[in-house]
């Protein structure tokens, strides 16, 4: 979706930096709900992944995301 709002020359340089964010939250979440279940608890650490699950989903909701209805124009410049 980011690429036509992307000049040509960072389509790259923003994709990796996504997947880099999306695998590290990945192994972090992991690492933290295996604590939290080691801790306090099975039931303690999916109330954690649900809560967590809620606030991320509020957060688009109450983002502009919520509300685009059309894309804007594309970016038209080259890097």
């Amino acid at each position: 979706m980011s690429q036509p709002f992307l000049a040509a020359g960072l389509l790259g340089r923003v994709g990796s930096v996504i997947q880099v964010a999306i695998y590290g939250v990945r192994s972090v979440g992991a690492l933290l709900g295996g604590i939290v279940a080691a801790r306090l608890g099975f039931g303690a650490a999916m109330a954690l992944i649900v809560g967590l699950f809620a606030a991320s989903l509020l957060a688009v909701l109450l983002s502009s995301l919520a509300r685009l209805r059309t894309l804007p124009p594309p970016i038209s410049s080259h890097l």
